[in-house]
């Protein structure tokens, strides 16, 4: 290896940890926690399964159920293990439209963040009637707003979800099959910066390389 290539890859070593010590947040976006669903048929009930996953810390949070309420019924729902530490407080279920009241409401709030992963909720379902046709379940949020997470300085910051969507079909009542899709459209902007990020970190490496390592080639050539 000659004297010059040597010189060449610590210059490039160099303009990697110096574009290391840009910060954290300029470099990576934050996590995008991830709602998951998926279901079952169970004593003549649907029972869904609501896994939180990619948690990286989660202080408060508020999910609305969107469902199709001409064709299934929510009859009750249990806590799983995932954001426990947080208090959980749900739409009232003791006035005259139970937990079929619209909308119906998950709050979870804590003082402190809570990075736990796994099932966050089990709803059950029963259908209504003879039910026909495809019968959507899924959560929605305020972007920017819904699900808050405090910063190591103190400062509430807000992030954004990636939300599965169950798609349920009915046949006369009965449940014919159940499909799990993550629809494109609640995919969180600042997803995209990540790989912005990164690029821009890459594209630094090189143009600092290049700035210092140009001219020590043009002064070896022309020795």
């Amino acid at each position: 290896m000659t004297k010059m290539r040597t010189a060449f890859i610590v210059i490039t070593l160099l303009a990697v940890l110096l574009c290391g010590l840009l910060p954290a947040g300029v470099a990576l976006a934050d996590a995008t926690p991830i709602i998951l669903l998926s279901g079952k048929v169970e004593d003549n009930r649907v029972v869904v399964t609501v896994n939180l996953r990619n948690n990286e810390g989660i202080s408060a949070m508020m999910l609305t159920l969107d469902y199709d309420r001409d064709r299934l019924l929510l009859t009750g729902f249990e806590q799983g293990e995932a954001l426990s530490t947080l208090d959980l407080v749900t739409t009232n279920v003791e006035g005259n439209a139970g937990y079929g009241a619209d909308p119906f409401r998950f709050n979870w709030m804590g003082d402190g963040n809570d990075s736990s992963n796994g099932q966050l909720l089990t709803l059950y379902f029963a259908p209504v009637g003879d039910s026909e046709g495809k019968a959507r379940v899924t959560f929605t949020y305020k972007r920017d707003t819904d699900v808050n997470y405090i910063e190591a300085g103190g400062n509430l910051r807000t992030r954004n979800l990636m939300m599965d969507t169950l798609q349920i079909d009915l046949s006369k009542g009965e449940v014919t099959d159940i499909v799990s899709t993550i629809d494109p459209a609640t995919t969180p902007a600042e997803d995209n910066t990540t790989a912005l990020a990164v690029g821009l970190t890459l594209a630094g490496v090189a143009i600092v390389s290049l700035a210092i390592g140009l001219p020590l080639l043009w002064r070896k050539k022309h020795k």
